[in-house]
């Protein structure tokens, strides 16, 4: 019968022998783990000793130096600090491993100095209110009424000092033993996307939300769901303002007619966010926190969602994206292109096919032949999943060329989003009407930067559906109609495609989607 494994880890105390320490008489102290037979973690320390200053359990000797005790403290702290990482990691990890041992450690120090900041300014604090209370004491008679304020206010302040003292050891100790429920922001954050099952969200959804939930835990890792007040919403909307965006670079991994995103490489660092996405991360964590006000239940034991967050109002500028779109000549090129290599003509078809449905990607990607009934496509769009929202396209020219060359099946041509955008700019280039130079215009905090393009750099799977739309606009095809193609709800939100299209109306004779003509 095999033996089973052992969970026990090795702490121990050193000194550092190697380099430019070699031959030196004072060397370094360090704190090494080691689990198993290739898994270990250094902590160095900032103090040095001899050669034989060291006892077997690791501490130093009785001697006449001064800050032996000090020493001690110290690296007893860190030993036990050490095997509390360990604990926690073997209990909640499928593996132990150094580099995890090393990031808990690393919290678990954070967390010690700061309940070791927050103990000294209560130290502070209360010293400061004693000398209020003495100086008030000399001017008036009434001195012991004067001095009870401060020191009750200290002696608070000292108290919730201890009790978060108190709450992360109580979390450390739940962690050891596996018993701990995370009340972490962005483990909420993650739950509450997730709620209803996470088959209900389309990939690119899931690749935002994933990339938001990961900008929060940059700003602020230890964020807890019930401590959200309007304060931290003021300070998490200037970070975003102030701080540059983060994207994650994966390798692409060829799997038969599919390209796949990989392993992680890097981090792309990118421009400020617009106060757009500032808007919508906000909307995003109020979002949740409106969810865990009603469903409370669902939240650890204890925890209840701070309701002061709703204090928090939205000030900057707002200036909607532009969606730049393709005209109806666009699209008869864009079907007259030939000698395309693979990728290039699978962009192709994909993007004829958004324009001829106005479908969003997340729908069209996974559309097959059983949505194909009787010249109409029939979907329940991803974004109206909730409201229950199926659209009823018909089939016209240039949607039925593209169903042809894929037998009906868009999910057979369909690839990564963002893999699709980086694609469009080659098959456009070539088009004269993308030659025309385009203007985006950032609003980030109180500044606006304007930056010109090529149109066909400003194209993205998006720009379909608003082209879609703006064709059936320009033929005069009544708002009703157009909403049950595209599943929106609202009139005002065609109003808003109306306004901005009819700007810059043109006289339209192709007709590629055969629509009636109406005066």
């Amino acid at each position: 019968m095999a033996r089973p494994k052992s969970t026990a880890c090795r702490i121990t105390t050193a000194l550092r022998t190697d380099g430019i320490y070699k031959d030196a008489v004072q060397k370094p102290l360090y704190v090494r783990y080691s689990f198993g037979s290739d898994q270990s973690h250094k902590v160095p320390t900032l103090f040095d000793a001899k050669e034989g200053e060291l006892t077997e359990a690791g501490y130093l000797k009785p001697s006449a130096r001064p800050d032996r005790e000090a020493i001690n403290v110290y690296l007893q702290a860190v030993r036990e600090r050490l095997q509390q990482a360990h604990n926690i990691v073997a209990a909640s990890a499928e593996s132990v491993t150094g580099k995890l041992v090393a990031a808990e450690y690393d919290r678990l120090t954070k967390e010690a100095v700061a309940a070791a900041e927050a103990q000294t300014q209560a130290e502070l604090k209360r010293a400061k209110f004693k000398e209020k209370a003495n100086r008030i004491a000399n001017e008036f008679s009434e001195a012991v009424i004067y001095e009870e304020i401060p020191a009750r206010e200290a002696h608070i302040a000292k108290l919730e000092a201890e009790l978060q003292t108190k709450r992360n050891t109580l979390i450390n100790l739940k962690k050891e033993k596996n018993l701990y429920e995370d009340d972490k922001l962005t483990t909420w954050l993650l739950n509450y996307a997730q709620r209803n099952g996470s088959t209900t969200l389309a990939k690119s959804t899931q690749r935002t939300n994933n990339s938001f939930v990961e900008t929060v835990k940059q700003f602020d890792p230890e964020a807890r769901i019930g401590n959200i007040n309007d304060v931290w919403l003021v300070k998490f909307q200037d970070f975003l303002i102030n701080t540059p965006s983060r994207t994650p670079i994966y390798s692409i991994i060829t799997v038969g007619k599919n390209r796949i995103k990989g392993d992680f490489l890097k981090w792309q660092i990118g421009k400020t966010r617009s106060n757009e996405t500032v808007l919508n991360y906000i909307d995003k964590v109020k979002s949740c926190l409106n969810y865990y006000t009603i469903h409370d239940d669902k939240l650890p034991d204890g925890v209840k969602v701070n309701p002061h967050y709703k204090r928090y109002e939205f000030t900057l500028s707002r200036k909607p994206e532009r969606v730049y779109t393709l005209e109806e000549q666009d699209l008869v090129d864009l079907m007259a292109m030939d000698h395309l290599s693979k990728s290039l003509e699978r962009a192709r078809l994909l993007l004829l096919f958004l324009c001829a449905t106005s479908l969003r990607y997340s729908d069209a990607s996974t559309l097959t032949a059983h949505n194909i009934q009787k010249g109409y496509i029939h979907k329940a769009t991803q974004k109206g999943k909730k409201k229950g929202t199926e659209v009823y396209i018909k089939i016209n020219p240039v949607s039925q060329y593209v169903l042809d060359r894929c037998e009906n099946n868009i999910s057979s041509i369909a690839m990564d989003d963002d893999y699709l955008n980086n694609l469009l700019p080659q098959i456009l280039k070539p088009l004269p009407s993308m030659q025309q130079m385009v203007d985006f215009v950032d609003v980030s905090g109180d500044n606006d930067t304007v930056t010109y393009v090529p149109k066909y750099e400003a194209i993205r799977t998006h720009s379909g559906r608003r082209t879609h739309i703006n064709i059936l606009l320009d033929y005069n095809v009544p708002l009703h109609d157009i909403m049950s193609i595209t599943g929106h709800k609202q009139i005002k939100t065609l109003e808003g495609y109306m306004q901005k299209r009819r700007k810059e109306l043109r006289e339209h004779t192709l007709n590629i989607f055969e629509l009636p003509v109406r005066k």
